[in-house]
């Protein structure tokens, strides 16, 4: 028993010396927070009394779901501060808790399904200059690429669709002619190229 409990210890280590010295960012240490949800709740299961162990299990249960809904969609119904006099007790900050998800239009599945309809053989696609953003990143193109049979390359590979983001729109990519052009939510402009064919002006 006492080696086992050493587990999820360990876990919460490893994650730590294998993910944040080579990403440098809080989030790639995620995986440990298995480990440290078993060692926060462990102990209930220790508690002799039935009713007193069953009733902090429901409590850790509710917090779970509050939690998950606050983190999810925000805490509408709550006020974003909370002060006594200086001290602020409450407050709701960040993307996580004061941001429900977007139903703004970013079209990476437009652009990609936009791909799509060519034939397999045809869509290569590059992704130039691509201000990553909350809600406009490459793991959303990825996903999209993925799902509809789109494979992502390096532009360097001169793929026969190149997608760019940028704050402002610019002239078209050499040897490519524009296809599709959208404006973004945050007033950034997605555009698409289709590469030209030999001899086209």
């Amino acid at each position: 028993r006492s080696r086992a409990n050493t587990y999820p210890l360990l876990l919460i280590l490893g994650s730590y010396l294998c993910f944040f010295p080579i990403h440098k960012d809080v989030r790639y240490t995620m995986p440990m927070l298995v480990g440290v949800a078993i060692v926060g709740v462990h102990w209930i299961s220790r508690i002799r009394t039935q009713a007193l162990r069953l009733s902090l299990a429901l409590l850790v249960g509710a917090y779970f779901v509050f939690a998950f809904q606050g983190v999810s969609f925000g805490f509408q119904a709550l006020p974003k501060e909370i002060r006594v006099g200086p001290l602020k007790v409450f407050a709701q900050g960040g993307y996580s808790t004061a941001s429900p998800p977007t139903t703004e239009q970013w079209h990476q599945e437009e652009i990609i399904r936009e791909i799509a309809n060519y034939p397999e053989n045809q869509r290569s696609t590059g992704v130039l200059n691509d201000p990553d953003t909350m809600w406009f990143n490459n793991s959303g193109l990825n996903y999209y690429a993925l799902r509809e049979g789109v494979p992502i390359v390096p532009p360097e590979q001169k793929p026969n669709f190149l997608i760019e983001r940028t704050t402002h729109g610019g002239p078209n990519r050499p040897g490519y002619g524009l296809l599709r052009r959208f404006e973004l939510p945050d007033h950034s402009i997605l555009r698409l190229f289709k590469k030209k064919r030999e001899g086209a002006s």
